[in-house]
């Protein structure tokens, strides 16, 4: 039993606390989880805007350098060769010109960048400058004529983007990304020339921005893009999106290019049949910087988290067990200890002595202290059944000897009966026959009910002795309906009664009457003994009645009529009992109150 209930308690206390522990596990892996996804996408938000910016710092420097070069005067003056130089003289100091209009790159992308301005045509320096053009040969010189690229499509674009960069691949020079901005200037006064001067070229090195989208990515499968013009332009993964504009203009490409979200969104899109967390931000019109996040590394991201995570769970669940055993080893030490005192309580002579309390001001103490008090209660016991039994021996011993009076007084009043009917004595004997009838059904113990007609039989025995002694000085009347004859009350109440109105009531006037009768008011019983006497006094036998038992009896009356009111009230209960009524003429009147539905025998 000792082991049962600490193994019960070590169980219950685990269970709780892994069940917690479990619940708790679960609710901050769903939160860690949570907070992952939204840190995971903040980062990519914000990834997202730093390459924008850092692509739109470029294009931003391109403008500027364009700008500077369009407002520089002395560029202009060299064009259209206002001082009258040769053609080599011109040519070098047009060079000269532009390689210090260049020299204010800023953007870190660009510091790798080679910058080439085509002259226009309409110039005449522009024809002695060296013909042949390729991208291969690119890096040559910094001065090209635009005779050689003016049917290409990039410089048509460029000079339909008058205030725009325009961008492009050429399979020539695969190393490099093209960059032009067409160039017009305010300072030409020449009538013979308009405003253009031509295009500027920038060669950037592929590597420089396939860099900054490497660092762009936020996980290990992180896809990073660049769009120009609704066509990706570059792309840290070109196995899986290629650059140029043919194979995203069609199909499921298509489809996830006319998804992509607005600036300061997160969504999530299916493309080539993987999940992505996609954001994307636009500058410069014309470009979007896009970031694809596959939702499996947010698993990955937290399944790397989750060794530590375990970690921490072992070690809760280790700390909860010694918890566990520990709390029940102090709440279950003590209910053993006081259960192994309590088996020792088997032999009623011989009991344990008290136990030690805790003093831990709980239940535990609470239950020590009623284990000691009920020690003592059963010692107290004991020894007052040991009492108990000795007065129900002597008891027993006096009850034998009272089966041997009664027969000894029978026989001496027969013998009495019999020597007054020789001599012919009559009133002797019907005295003698009275007083055994009423002996008889007096010591009676086998009965503590009996009907109203045996009460009323016993106490006519009882008047026929009293007339005799009084010489019929007063007179009886027993005025009680058959009806209520099987009505059962406790024996000897109504002699009592009786005997004190024939002791003590007086009449002065006329012959003393008692009469007994009785009365039905709510389904109780009312019977009455009521006197004509003079000197009655009801309220003090009412306190009397009403006093405790401890209370002693001043005389006989008292006696008498406070036994009669408590064997009624033992026997009976409810609102049954005895009290008196005083007369207007100073008679009393003794009513017993007995309800009809509890004490009628039908039988």
């Amino acid at each position: 039993m000792k082991r049962s209930i600490q193994k019960r308690t070590f169980l219950f206390f685990s269970v709780s606390m892994v069940l917690i522990i479990l619940v708790f596990s679960i609710l901050f892996f769903q939160y860690f989880w949570r907070s992952m996804e939204i840190r995971l996408k903040n980062d990519q938000f914000r990834t997202t805007v730093s390459l924008a910016q850092s692509v739109d710092n470029m294009l931003m420097n391109i403008k500027q350098n364009a700008y500077f070069l369009c407002s520089n005067e002395k560029v202009a003056q060299m064009v259209v060769n206002r001082d009258g130089y040769n053609s080599l003289v011109q040519r070098d100091k047009i060079k000269s010109a532009f390689n210090a209009s260049i020299g204010n790159l800023s953007s870190s992308l660009m510091h790798n960048s080679y910058a080439v301005l085509f002259l226009d045509q309409q110039f005449p320096i522009s024809n002695s400058i060296q013909g042949n053009f390729s991208m291969k040969r690119l890096m040559t010189q910094r001065l090209y004529s635009s005779f050689d690229v003016q049917d290409t499509d990039w410089y048509q674009e460029t000079i339909n983007r008058i205030n725009q960069v325009y961008a492009f691949w050429d399979e020539q020079s695969p190393q490099n990304v093209f960059f032009s901005q067409f160039l017009r200037s305010i300072h030409i006064a020449d009538p013979k020339y308009n405003d253009k001067i031509g295009v500027v070229l920038y060669a950037v090195p592929k590597n420089v921005l396939e860099k900054i989208l490497d660092n762009a990515r936020i996980t290990e499968g992180t896809t990073t893009l660049l769009l120009f013009e609704g066509s990706i332009f570059l792309s840290n993964t070109p196995e899986l999106f290629p650059t140029g504009g043919g194979a995203e203009k069609s199909g499921e490409m298509a489809e996830f290019l006319s998804a992509l979200p607005s600036n300061g969104e997160t969504v999530s899109l299916s493309v080539f049949g993987k999940k992505y967390v996609v954001s994307a931000e636009s500058f410069q019109g014309d470009w979007k910087a896009v970031i694809l996040m596959p939702s499996s590394d947010i698993w990955k991201y937290v399944w790397n988290s989750l060794p530590m995570m375990i970690a921490v769970l072992i070690l809760l669940l280790a700390a909860s067990s010694l918890i566990s055993f520990l709390l029940s080893r102090q709440l279950v030490q003590p209910i053993i200890r006081l259960s192994a005192a309590m088996v020792t309580v088997r032999d009623e002579r011989n009991l344990p002595l008290p136990i030690p309390v805790p003093s831990s001001n709980d239940e535990i103490e609470v239950l020590y202290r009623s284990y000691n008090r009920m020690l003592e209660w059963i010692q107290r016991l004991m020894e007052e059944a040991v009492d108990e039994a000795e007065k129900l021996r002597q008891a027993q011993i006096q009850f034998m000897q009272a089966q041997i009076n009664p027969h000894f007084v029978y026989n001496t009043l027969d013998s009495i009966s019999c020597c007054a009917l020789m001599e012919g004595n009559d009133d002797i004997v019907t005295m003698v026959a009275s007083l055994i009838s009423i002996l008889k059904y007096s010591i009676n113990f086998s009965r503590t009910m009996v009907p109203l007609r045996e009460e009323i039989d016993y106490l006519r025995h009882y008047i026929q002795i009293q007339k005799l002694r009084y010489k019929n000085g007063f007179r009886f009347i027993c005025d009680v309906p058959e009806k209520y004859g099987l009505i059962r009350i406790a024996p000897i109440i109504l002699q009592p009664l009786v005997e004190n109105a024939l002791f003590h009531a007086q009449s002065y006037e006329e012959m003393l009457e008692i009469r007994l009768f009785c009365e039905e008011t709510h389904e109780v019983l009312r019977i009455h003994v009521k006197d004509n006497g003079v000197e009655g006094d009801a309220k003090r036998l009412n306190n009397m009645l009403l006093s405790t038992e401890s209370e002693k009896a001043k005389d006989g009356r008292e006696i008498g009529i406070r036994n009669v009111n408590n064997r009624i009230r033992l026997l009976i209960g409810g609102d049954s009992g005895l009290h008196y009524e005083q007369d207007e003429k100073g008679g009393m009147d003794a009513i017993i109150q007995i309800p009809l539905d509890f004490r009628r025998d039908d039988t």
